[in-house]
């Protein structure tokens, strides 16, 4: 499903990063990060092109509105996988923006990506 893509993963909790790495990995993607900072993510997002994102909202330094304001300026497909939802604005703003609430299976973060790619691309993807 995610062969070839390249997905920036943004988490700063180490298991849950590393288990989101391998998962996508073994989902034939490329892993970008994992990052664990907002800094981190943003400075990955300038040297790197990303085909699209997971992140967890609440980063080691701060919330990812800035990461997800840069990824959604680039056109870059992503799910948000967080503790919480995002604010009433930041839904407004990102009304495309998939939130998966933790914990959710495997098999649905792979798909979603994969939904979110087809939506931003006008495919149809079966999840």
């Amino acid at each position: 499903m995610l062969s070839g893509e390249r997905v920036l993963v943004a988490e700063d909790e180490c298991l849950i990063a590393m288990d989101l790495a391998d998962l996508f990995e073994t989902a034939g993607a490329r892993v970008v990060g994992p990052a664990a900072t907002v800094e981190e993510a943003l400075r990955l997002l300038a040297s790197e092109p990303v085909d699209r994102a997971s992140l967890d909202f609440n980063l080691a330094d701060g919330e990812a509105t800035p990461v997800l304001d840069m990824l959604a300026s680039k056109g870059v497909p992503m799910i948000v996988y967080s503790g919480r939802g995002l604010s009433i604005d930041l839904s407004r703003r990102h009304p495309d923006v998939t939130v998966l609430l933790k914990p959710v299976s495997p098999k649905r973060l792979i798909a979603e990506p994969a939904a979110a790619k087809g939506k931003a691309s006008g495919e149809s993807v079966a999840v």
